[in-house]
């Protein structure tokens, strides 16, 4: 039995926005899991790779800051743990202590660096998802009688904005909106 492209959207809305299980998204919108198992692997091989939609729409929720100030925290518990255990130290002279202050110090800036570079391509896709999203919420509040056009012409923007924003060459898979 076909279903409508309503029902297939709503199964992705589910299983990327409300990350909910493939199982559950299916059956929230009435359609076997194997269907749903299906239409989730020809969307990857049509370019819309509904595993990284979920990752980015999770940061683009949590907030990239959220993410960070985790990574951030456990890595200035280490870095404090470690001053402590310098400060404490009765076998260390100031030559020795100054070198371990350095490797600190380098340690900090290469994973400042480091969580820059993979962050990025997730950033820019995360943060055109939400700015969609935001639009969607004004339009509808603001302009109900544009939802329509927009929805048609956000199915074929969503293709032109995976290309601009060229994920792939990143190593990620695009992303519709």
């Amino acid at each position: 039995m076909a279903h409508p492209p309503e029902t297939r959207a709503a199964v992705r809305a589910a299983y990327i926005y409300q990350r909910l299980p493939l199982a559950d998204a299916a059956a929230t919108a009435g359609v076997a899991e194997g269907t749903a198992r299906t239409w989730l692997r020809v969307s990857r091989q049509e370019g819309d790779d509904w595993d990284a939609c979920r990752t980015a729409a999770s940061l683009s929720r949590e907030g990239q800051l959220a993410v960070a100030s985790m990574v951030l925290e456990q890595f200035v518990l280490q870095f404090q743990s470690t001053l402590d255990g310098l400060k404490h130290s009765k076998e260390l002279g100031p030559i020795e202590r100054a070198e371990i202050l350095a490797r600190l110090s380098d340690s900090y800036t290469k994973m400042m660096s480091a969580a820059g570079k993979v962050a990025t391509p997730i950033n820019r896709l995360s943060v055109a998802m939400e700015t969609i999203r935001t639009l969607a919420k004004w339009l509808a509040a603001e302009r109900p009688d544009t939802l329509e056009v927009f929805a048609e012409l956000l199915d074929a923007f969503g293709s032109h904005l995976a290309e601009a924003l060229s994920p792939t060459r990143a190593g990620w898979p695009p992303c519709r909106a």
